[in-house]
């Protein structure tokens, strides 16, 4: 269609005629290809029983085995709320599995400068080229903060480190961020209370969850977690070998 149309590409073609930027397209592409092996989708999306939003979350951890019981959830429920119990959930995962809150991923935007932007390509470039080629936006940011909050470099302590939340009543972790909570899977709360540095406890009332009774660790913990606390400096270190007698 965009060779007759006299454009080089289908990209080209979706940013000159349908205003699409390129991300749009491949994401689009995505689905298009998705519902080619979901038809029960592309039905539902046909008859407009899901709207093309709905479509596009259940698309991406829907399979053949689970097509069915995610069409019969969606079904009258909002596109917010689809999207929340997919973003939570892997490939392949029904909705009747268990969320994984660690899932979620969140969006950032910035508004920058030209000089700002053209920086920040050359080191999207660099950090690309470390880590061989072509990775997600979520592993470069990753490695662009990591490299960013390096630490003193001591020996015993690791690159960086976090505050982490634990709540004495439900046993749920979270990290807080940017004046919220969130929340952590199992897995890292349990290497956290193997390999972590205890601060204290928050006061206050015990009625909230999961922020009441939360033990902090880490070196960064909130103050009305280290008040109080022996501030000490975490180290990672490998105790010797036992040997056996």
């Amino acid at each position: 269609m965009h060779a007759r149309a006299g454009y080089a590409s289908l990209r080209q073609y979706a940013g000159r005629v349908l205003g699409l930027e390129g991300r749009q397209t491949e994401e689009r592409l995505r689905v298009a290809r998705a519902l080619a092996q979901l038809p029960l989708f592309d039905r539902a999306l046909g008859s407009c029983k899901l709207c093309f939003s709905a479509v596009r979350e259940l698309s991406r951890v829907a399979s053949r085995q689970t097509k069915q019981a995610w069409l019969d959830w969606a079904t009258g429920r909002p596109s917010r709320q689809i999207e929340e119990a997919v973003a939570a959930r892997r490939p392949g995962d029904g909705p009747q599995d268990r969320a994984e809150p660690s899932r979620v991923k969140h969006r950032l935007r910035f508004e920058v400068r030209a000089e700002t932007m053209a920086l920040f390509r050359d080191l999207e470039a660099a950090v690309r080229a470390d880590l061989g080629g072509r990775v997600d936006d979520d592993t470069l940011l990753f490695e662009v903060a990591r490299r960013a909050l390096g630490g003193p470099g001591d020996e015993g302590r690791s690159s960086y480190q976090i505050a982490l939340s634990r709540c004495e009543e439900c046993g749920r972790a979270s990290i807080e961020a940017g004046g919220r909570s969130h929340p952590v899977d199992e897995v890292v709360a349990e290497m956290a209370a193997c390999d972590s540095q205890e601060l204290g406890a928050v006061g206050g009332d015990r009625s909230r969850c999961p922020h009441v009774g939360a033990k902090t660790t880490g070196p960064h913990a909130p103050a009305a977690a280290a008040a109080g606390a022996h501030r000490r400096r975490a180290r990672q270190t490998i105790p010797p070998p036992s040997v056996a007698r």
